[in-house]
């Protein structure tokens, strides 16, 4: 049995974008609990040197319909990253939870063979699908 480039990509990025989601709901339940306002994770960072919680669900999201987009050859969509409150960053999983839900198997097929142009330390590469 072969594995297409489609169950090896979207179905498994879903899974973790639906963790991802349960992750700010139980961090909203504990907020909840300890009566503090959960907004405050927004800008958390855990350790000096690292972006704000609010970049690593914006670049999740992106990396989903990033992945999405060029192993179907579409272009990917745009999202500003405009984020600033944690139902503003739900909303956002939801939005690529939904992108991803747009697409097939057929979608992919050839996606593992098809050229993908990314930036990698400010360089253009171009890689195959596979290797992305």
């Amino acid at each position: 049995m072969t594995i297409s480039i489609y169950s090896a990509t979207l179905p498994m990025m879903a899974r973790q974008l639906t963790a991802l989601l349960r992750i700010l709901e139980k961090a909203e339940a504990y907020a909840a609990e300890r009566k503090f306002d959960v907004n405050v994770f927004v800008e958390d960072r855990l350790a000096p040197d690292m972006l704000p919680f609010k970049f690593q669900v914006q670049n999740a999201s992106d990396q989903v319909k990033f992945t999405a987009a060029r192993l179907s050859g579409r272009t990917p969509p745009a999202w500003p990253d405009d984020e600033k409150t944690f139902a503003e960053l739900k909303a956002r999983i939801v939005k690529a939870l939904d992108y991803v839900k747009t697409f097939t198997a057929e979608d992919l097929a050839g996606g593992d063979d098809r050229e993908v142009t990314v930036k990698i330390g400010g360089q253009e590469k171009t890689i195959t699908g596979e290797t992305y």
